[in-house]
């Protein structure tokens, strides 16, 4: 099953064409593939929304999308 999450980050570091550096809480910085996330604001904070696993595999603290 391929759930999408919302994650709440603080800025986009640096941005290619293939990926983000996205600065999250506490200064943690993850290479995001841009292929597989949205950038959106729900209720006035920026945030990613991205497919489970890959939060996962990163180690990224999740909030769930409705």
């Amino acid at each position: 099953m391929n759930k999408t999450i919302q994650l709440m980050y603080d800025s986009i570091v640096f941005e290619t064409e293939d990926a983000c550096l996205i600065e999250f809480e506490d200064h943690i910085e993850e290479w995001i593939p841009t292929s597989m996330c949205e950038f959106t604001t729900i209720d006035n904070v920026e945030c990613v929304i991205m497919p489970i696993w890959l939060a996962e595999d990163r180690g990224i603290e999740m909030y769930e999308y409705e």
